[in-house]
């Protein structure tokens, strides 16, 4: 869980993190949204999360790949990454 507060840049660090990773010569790609669900407990399902679960229940078809700052971002629970996307469910 990250902490969006006046005291943190974790979430801005985070972002430019991934952004810096986007800019690389060999990564080619689109970025086709963001995720950010500050203040939410970690130990959720990503399926679950409020702006994570909304790309991955409903949205799935419009992007290839998740780009996380650290795993932990997606999910503390290794249990979680054996959850088939709802889309593959049909």
């Amino acid at each position: 869980m990250s902490s969006d507060s006046d005291a943190s840049t974790a979430i801005e660090r985070q972002r430019r993190s991934i952004e810096h990773y986007l800019a690389a010569p060999h990564v080619s790609g689109i970025l086709a949204g963001e995720a950010e669900d500050a203040d939410v407990s970690g130990g959720l399902s990503p399926f679950k999360l409020p702006a994570l679960g909304k790309w991955l229940n409903n949205r799935a078809d419009d992007f290839d790949v998740i780009i996380a700052y650290r795993l932990d971002r997606l999910t503390r629970r290794a249990l979680h990454f054996n959850e088939p996307f709802p889309s593959w469910r049909r």
